[in-house]
């Protein structure tokens, strides 16, 4: 019976490790992530106090800017380039302002 298993868990995980190969987008950057790095990124994320005052709000943004691009812009080749820590600031919005 276990014979019959062995043969099947190597090809599971051929198979999960070629669906993340093929799912990667080679014209992304590398992604090697560090702890200090990602520490940092975390640090210089945009807070309410550092904006000072105002009706301040964090705002869902739709991918408003993508529209504009040039298409020449829109998917760049960054494969050369070693992501080593990443954060997100929120997009924040007054009323009448994006």
């Amino acid at each position: 019976m276990a014979r019959r298993f062995g043969p099947l868990v190597v090809a599971l995980f051929a198979l999960v490790v070629a669906s993340v190969a093929f799912a990667a987008d080679s014209r992304e950057p590398q992604h090697r992530f560090n702890g200090a790095d990602q520490a940092w990124a975390h640090r210089i994320i945009l807070s309410h106090d550092a904006l000072g005052p105002g009706d301040w709000r964090v705002e869902q943004l739709d991918n408003q800017g993508d529209a504009s691009a040039p298409a020449y812009c829109k998917n760049p080749n960054l494969s050369d380039l070693v992501l080593t820590g990443k954060a997100k600031n929120p997009d924040f919005g007054r009323e009448d302002s994006f």
